[in-house]
């Protein structure tokens, strides 16, 4: 059995979306007489918004499919990585593929699944920065980590999980907060034989959640650097973030200043420099230094800093990001499904 796993929480329109996706995704797949027993599993966070009706107006549809589909509601919110953990040990699928409640999958999505399930691989990597399957042993494994990893596994939907690859059935829940994924990699998942990469099974995610800068760079950078922090020691983890210091360091500094530049206002995540010890204390009083800067000054600097370096300007990627978001809200109009 294959499972998919849909953590959710107060986004009822996002999972309408994600589950009518699936069900023309596993439609496509049961139509070329595919007959791998499927589950869908639905771990709601205990949403208070219209989720329960969203879901039941699926589980018929889902039963004519042969689709095993279950949905469970938390009595309280336990918290995204629990959550993410729950659809891990309380589905029953030999391979379990966890995606997020905006995520939708490609119609093709669950006939390429299903193979490469068979390959009977130790774990997937779902990454856009592959055109085809890769397949790797340990130590390319570990060079892959190093190379690209964190970031290819950072999405909610970029990992297939071989439930017996996992080890304890009770995982623990992360010191780091939102990269559950990450941590599961580095803690159970560093040994696996016989890794597959492959592209993405998912053509759209995200619903422009992130629209303030600093709650992005909080998540997507700081946490996840912070998480590579708990597990130093280990050689990869050393060799990875030996390899990126540089680009870690920069990206910090045009965050700042990007940071500085829309909220105008010191990032909390400044105030609380141990939280990267691999990160010189120095840098976080140079970067502090940077947000009291005069903001007329401070568009020049930004601008050489992105020019200088070749990097993507985050004021036209925040404005995407809206447009992004405005977009979505219109899609989930009543009527458009």
């Amino acid at each position: 059995m294959i499972s998919i796993a849909i953590p959710t929480w107060n986004r009822s329109a996002l999972l309408k979306r994600t589950l009518w996706s699936l069900v023309e995704a596993v439609r496509k797949y049961r139509d070329a007489g595919g007959t791998v027993a499927l589950e869908v599993y639905v771990s709601d966070n205990a949403s208070v918004d219209r989720t329960f009706e969203v879901v039941t107006l699926f589980t018929d549809i889902f039963y004519s499919l042969n689709v095993d589909f279950q949905y469970v509601r938390n009595a309280e919110n336990i918290g995204y990585d629990k959550n993410y953990l729950q659809c891990l040990t309380h589905s029953r699928g030999d391979y379990v593929f966890v995606i997020g409640d905006d995520d939708v999958l490609s119609v093709d999505s669950i006939i390429s699944l299903v193979k490469i399930c068979r390959l009977n691989p130790d774990f997937i990597i779902l990454s856009s920065q592959f055109k085809s399957l890769e397949v790797y042993n340990r130590s390319r494994y570990h060079e892959y980590l190093v190379e690209d990893g964190v970031v290819a596994i950072g999405q909610i939907c970029s990992a297939v999980y071989n439930k017996s690859y996992l080890g304890d059935t009770e995982l623990p829940v992360p010191k780091v907060s939102s990269w559950v994924q990450v941590d599961i990699v580095f803690r159970n998942l560093l040994q696996c034989t016989h890794v597959l990469v492959h592209p993405p099974l998912v053509i759209s995610n995200g619903d422009g959640a992130f629209l303030k800068p600093s709650s992005a760079i909080e998540v997507c950078w700081i946490r996840r650097f912070e998480l590579l922090n708990v597990f130093r020691g280990q050689a990869v983890v050393d060799k990875l973030l030996k390899r990126n210091k540089p680009l870690i360091l920069l990206s910090l500094f045009k965050l700042c200043i990007y940071n500085r530049l829309v909220e105008d206002e010191v990032p909390d995540y400044l105030l609380s420099k141990d939280r990267l010890s691999f990160v010189s204390p120095f840098f976080f009083r140079f970067l502090y230094a940077i947000s009291l800067i005069p903001l007329w000054l401070i568009k020049p600097i930004y601008g050489a800093v992105v020019r200088g370096f070749g990097l993507e300007d985050y004021r036209k990627y925040y404005a995407k990001q809206v447009r992004k978001s405005e977009n979505v809200r219109d899609a989930l109009e009543p009527g458009n499904f």
